[in-house]
Formats: structure tokens, C-alpha cells, sequence
């Protein structure tokens, strides 16, 4: 998502340039807050993402860290795929979409509290990292239990 965003914003960046044969008439940070605001506009109206727009309600937060190392068990939280009975069930590869220890439904939503998870990333490159660690660590589990309960 986050490098979708910045491609968006260079090929805007790219075209004003262009357009203008390097006489740029506007700052360049007006020309990213204006695509900035593009950005988050669209964003606001799509139907789709609904539980990653929950986590990043604000684009550019997201977009101006520091620490940027979006793993691949990251990315499948933030986009409310991956090992998740929730999302599994959906897909229909499980029988039902509770967590294997409770019954609560299991999904991102399930191991994180949504309203704070973002931001406390954001924080430091050390606060990433422990949250990237622990959403690794938790979805190599559910990985690991889902080949043993597929082997029996």
C-alpha cells in the first residue's frame, strides 16, 4: 500500500515537472500536500481496505516514517489476509473462523488493539520493530499449528 502511495505521488511530481520544463511555479511541498490530500481523499472513498483504513485513518504519518521495513506477515495483517481463521474461512480453505483458543473470531483485530497499533509504530524504529516482531512471531505460529492440524 505505503509504495503505491509514493509511486503515486513521484509519477504526480514527475508530471508537474514535466509539464512545466523544470520552471516549477508552485514549492514542491505545496505540490505533495495538494497530492497528499489527493491521496487521503481517495482513500477515504474507497470501498475497499475498510480494516486498513481502520489502522491508517491518515496517509501521510504512514507515508513520512522514518523506519519503513514493511514485512511480508506485516502486509498480510495490515490487509486482514493471511493465517487468520476469519480469512481463511472466507476464502474456504477452514471449517469455521474462530481462534483455535477461544471463541472469539480470529483475525488481526483478534492479536492487535486497532486504535493504537499504528501509532505506537510510528513512535521509534524500536517500537516497529517490536510490533513487527510480535506479528511475525504470531502468524509463524498460526502457520506452524495449520500444517500440523493439515498433517492429522
Amino acid at each position: 500500500m505505503d509504495g503505491i502511495i509514493r509511486r503515486y505521488l513521484w509519477e504526480k511530481w514527475i508530471k508537474v515537472k514535466l509539464i512545466n520544463e523544470g520552471k516549477l511555479k508552485f514549492k514542491v511541498s505545496s505540490i505533495i500536500t495538494v497530492l497528499l490530500q489527493k491521496s487521503q481523499d481517495k482513500w477515504h472513498r474507497s470501498e475497499k481496505g475498510a480494516w486498513t483504513r481502520r489502522l491508517i485513518p491518515q496517509i501521510e504519518p504512514w507515508l513520512s516514517r522514518k523506519h519503513d521495513e514493511t514485512t511480508f506477515h506485516l502486509s498480510q495483517t495490515l490487509s486482514d489476509h493471511g493465517y487468520f481463521s476469519k480469512y481463511l474461512h472466507f476464502i474456504a480453505k477452514n471449517e469455521d473462523k474462530r481462534c483455535w483458543y477461544c471463541d472469539e473470531d480470529d483475525s488481526p483485530e483478534h492479536m492487535l488493539e486497532p486504535e493504537n497499533v499504528i501509532s505506537v509504530m510510528l513512535k521509534s524504529a524500536e517500537s516497529w520493530d517490536i510490533v513487527v516482531a510480535y506479528i511475525s512471531e504470531v502468524l509463524l505460529s498460526k502457520e506452524d499449528e495449520r500444517r500440523l492440524l493439515r498433517a492429522y
